[in-house]
């Protein structure tokens, strides 16, 4: 039998290999070990479940993690695919029974990529449009408006468009690999084509309230984070936590709004740590929020890294 080997191992098993992660942000080793891979969070996985591979897994990027901190596996981009594909929907946390912060892991992973991985050209190109619309309400307002009236027709392009994913070697041989797939400009515009969003003209520029009162007796003061993207394409969600926060005896200021558009916090699922720490920094601080106020993401998944006194609710 041939003896296994540790992920990206192409040396001897005993070889000493440097770490894939600098000393900068990198993943917490202890965070780490409070995984005990016991797999409950693989069926709660959107990415493992459609595929079905360990290493698309939050217990398979745990372990990817691990092996990097330790030498056992190098940032290449068979390594770096497992982490740009996890969607950050944080559904394995609340599946964990042994209380693994994924959220703070995957974030320090995709700074350490974002800073150490060099990627192709037309990938680079491809997440500085998105890092420079998704972002920014104002630009991707406008970017949405066509959808109003061409929505349907783009979504009936994608149902009934379905691009080919080979490619010819130059002596006319036929590739299909899955880091083809998942890097074809083709396969890329199909799946905007095919998740354009359904929005109106109420919801690209009919605006949340910037403030709302609790109903009866105001226990706490909460800042709302709306969204860059969820307040122009899913506004019902925002306004059903607002009516949830002011029946639970919430003064609501919006924070998005309170605080100019910079940059945002779109950069840290990214990978782009360093704005965007300081970004979450000044939402905590505009509307004159302080460690006895409270600050609420409204957006599905954890919250990103924020200063201690203050308090961060997410809805699910």
């Amino acid at each position: 039998m041939t003896p296994l080997r540790s992920f990206g191992d192409s040396a001897s098993v005993g070889a000493a290999r440097p770490s894939a992660f600098d000393a900068k942000h990198r993943p917490d080793p202890a965070l780490i070990d409070t995984c005990v891979h016991c797999g409950f969070c693989l069926p709660s996985c959107p990415t493992y479940v459609l595929w079905g591979e360990e290493m698309d897994s939050p217990r398979g990027r745990i372990y990817l993690m691990k092996a990097g901190i330790e030498g056992r596996a190098e940032m290449t981009p068979a390594f770096v695919k497992h982490f740009d594909a996890c969607l950050g929907c944080m559904a394995c946390v609340t599946s964990c029974p042994s209380g693994v912060q994924y959220a703070p892991l995957i974030e320090a992973t995709r700074g350490q990529i974002e800073r150490r991985h060099p990627r192709p050209a037309l990938d680079r190109l491809f997440r500085g449009a998105i890092f420079a619309l998704f972002p920014y309400p104002n630009r991707l307002r406008f970017v949405l408006a066509p959808l109003v009236v061409l929505g349907p027709v783009a979504r009936w392009v994608a149902r009934t468009w379905t691009p080919n994913p080979e490619r010819r070697t130059t002596n006319g041989e036929r590739r299909t690999t899955n880091d083809q797939r998942r890097t074809s400009f083709a396969v890329r515009l199909h799946s905007l084509l095919a998740l354009a969003p359904k929005v109106t003209w109420a919801s690209l520029f009919s605006p949340a309230p910037s403030r709302a009162a609790a109903v009866g007796a105001r226990r706490m003061t909460v800042g709302l984070l709306t969204g860059c993207v969820q307040r122009l394409v899913f506004p019902k969600v925002n306004a059903a936590t607002m009516n949830v926060l002011s029946a639970e005896g919430c003064d609501q200021h919006r924070g998005d709004d309170l605080h100019r558009e910079r940059d945002p916090k779109g950069r840290l699922d990214g990978g782009d740590q360093s704005p965007a720490r300081e970004h979450e920094e000044d939402e905590v601080n505009s509307g004159g929020l302080d460690g006895r106020q409270h600050q609420c993401d409204s957006q599905p998944g954890q919250p990103g890294i924020l200063p201690e006194p203050v308090h961060v609710a997410s809805s699910y």
